[in-house]
C-alpha cells in the first residue's frame, strides 16, 4: 500500500513566536548612540581650535574604526533642543560627516538629550552603549532620573566631561546610575584619544 505525503502543518502561533525569537536574537557588537553637547560654549576657542572641531575629529576617528558589519551608530546633540542627526545606522560615512562646521548653540538641555535616547528604537546587540559628552552644567531639569531608567533598559552609559566648566558631579552620577565611567579631559586636544579608550574598553565587554 502506497504512502500517503505527509501534510505539514503550519501553526501561526508558532511562526509567530520564532519570527519574534529571530528579532529579538542579538546579532550585532555594538549599538552605540553618541549624545553631545551642542550649547554655545562648545565654539569657544582653546589653543587654536574649539572643542566642537574637536569633537567633529573624535567622532570622524571613532568612526573610521568601527566595523559596519559588527555595529550601529547613532547620534543625537543637545543644545536649547534636542535632535536625532543620524538614527542607528550602518552608514558610518553618514555619521561622521554629520556635525556640521558649528554647534547648534544655546542652552545645555542633556536631560532632553536623555529623554530622546530613551524614546529611540535601539537594535538588538550585545552591548547597548550610550556616550554623552559635555563642556558645561545641564540646564531644564535634573538628567540623573532619566540615565537612571537607561540604565534599568540595559544601556550603558559613558560620559566625559570636557574643559574646565564641566558639571562633573552630574556626569559622575549619570555614569554611575548607568553602570558605564566617567572620563575628565581636561584639554580638548585629548579628545580622540578618550573616544577610542572608552570603545576599547567596551570592546573588552564583547569577549
Amino acid at each position: 500500500m502506497a504512502k500517503l505525503p505527509t501534510q505539514v502543518v503550519r501553526s501561526p502561533l508558532l511562526e509567530r513566536l520564532q519570527q519574534q525569537s529571530l528579532q529579538a536574537t542579538p546579532i550585532l557588537g555594538e549599538a552605540l548612540l553618541l549624545l553631545l553637547d551642542g550649547s554655545t560654549s562648545m565654539a569657544t576657542a582653546s589653543g587654536g581650535t574649539t572643542a566642537w572641531q574637536e569633537l567633529r575629529r573624535a567622532v570622524q576617528v571613532l568612526v573610521s574604526a568601527s566595523d559596519p558589519a559588527l555595529c550601529r551608530i547613532g547620534l543625537v546633540t543637545f543644545a536649547s533642543t534636542a535632535d536625532l542627526l543620524v538614527p542607528f545606522t550602518e552608514d558610518l560615512f553618514r555619521v561622521s560627516m554629520a556635525l556640521v562646521d558649528s554647534p547648534p548653540g544655546g542652552a545645555t538641555k542633556m536631560k532632553d538629550g536623555l529623554i530622546l535616547a530613551q524614546d529611540l528604537s535601539w537594535p538588538a546587540a550585545k552591548v547597548r552603549r550610550l556616550v554623552l559628552l559635555s563642556d558645561g552644567m545641564a540646564t531644564s531639569g535634573d538628567p540623573v532620573p532619566t540615565a537612571q531608567i537607561l540604565g534599568k533598559l540595559g544601556i550603558v552609559l559613558d560620559t566625559v566631561g570636557c574643559g574646565g566648566g564641566v558639571d562633573e558631579e552630574t556626569l559622575k552620577s549619570i555614569a554611575m546610575v548607568g553602570g558605564g565611567r566617567y572620563t575628565h579631559c581636561s584639554e580638548i586636544q585629548y579628545l580622540t584619544t578618550t573616544f577610542l579608550a572608552l570603545e576599547t574598553r567596551a570592546r573588552g565587554l564583547l569577549r
